[in-house]
């Protein structure tokens, strides 16, 4: 299935087939899900079917950017063109499935699931899309030992999926999990310093060791929430930075909640 740009599909030859699964990766805040509603809106036009499963966005906000490209008009805008966007939806043969789910929730069995029903009731996607990539969970009794295998597995297992369903998969990955400016972090030769003064390159200390840190991302401004421990600390941090528990990898976005054991260094 092509995209929207002629370079990607020549050196793709034609675009995704069935099996492929491709990630699109950037900060938050970079157009992700715009991309996605996007790809959504070109493979529809293309009279090929679609099942967007979004953990991030309501699918009022995604339907939006989707009717907003379509009709080329800024989204606060579309209540003026609701005769334009019936023509042009009209005009599409093929159908959007959108499912939005709670990232709690967010795991390769639930899309299964949500696909078998699809299938059940006659609606047959040509490809999978899912924002964002970062919420899924992995199987229940799987553990890794860090993000890098959490991520391989997961993504292991869709390409599998996708092999099976023969149909090709875009995902969505959030890079930077935000936590506070002044968060106090361990840097090898440098000693306890504020995470704003980190550089690339740098080593900082993890539950496995000294780990060196790859990319510094721009300072951003994200709602914020305070997570206070047994032993007074404080943690500051966004709903989607992930922390290491005894249970996996979690964010409060996904789930956690005072049930749950930090591992900490």
């Amino acid at each position: 299935i092509p995209l929207m740009f002629d370079t990607y599909n020549n050196n793709m030859k034609g675009g995704m087939g069935a099996g492929d699964v491709g990630i699109i990766v950037a900060p938050s805040n970079f157009g992700k899900s715009n991309i996605l509603a996007a790809i959504a809106r070109h493979t529809n036009v293309l009279n090929k079917n679609v099942v967007y499963f979004s953990y991030e966005e309501t699918a009022e906000a995604i339907m939006e950017r989707y009717i907003s490209g379509l009709i080329d008009v800024k989204r606060d805008e579309l209540k003026i063109y609701k005769k334009e966007i019936l023509e042009r939806i009209e005009d599409i043969q093929a159908n959007l499935k959108i499912i939005e789910d709670k990232a709690s929730k967010a795991t390769l069995a639930s899309i299964k699931s949500h696909l078998e029903y699809l299938k059940s009731i006659g609606f047959f996607p040509d490809i999978i899309l899912i924002d964002g990539l970062n919420q899924l969970k992995l199987p229940k009794g799987v553990r890794a030992k860090d993000d890098n295998e959490k991520y391989e597995i997961i993504v292991e297992d869709l390409k599998e999926f996708c092999k099976e369903e023969q149909v090709p998969c875009w995902a969505v990955f959030q890079t930077n999990r935000c936590v506070d400016l002044s968060t106090k972090v361990d840097i090898e030769n440098k000693g306890i310093i504020e995470i704003k003064d980190v550089e690339e390159k740098d080593k900082i200390l993890t539950k496995e060791g000294y780990k060196s840190i790859i990319k510094k991302y721009p300072i951003e401004k994200q709602a914020v929430y305070k997570i206070k421990l047994k032993n007074g600390k404080e943690i500051i941090c966004s709903s989607k930075h992930e922390f290491p528990t005894d249970k996996g990898l979690y964010s409060i976005e996904s789930g956690l909640n005072t049930s749950f054991k930090l591992e900490t260094k």
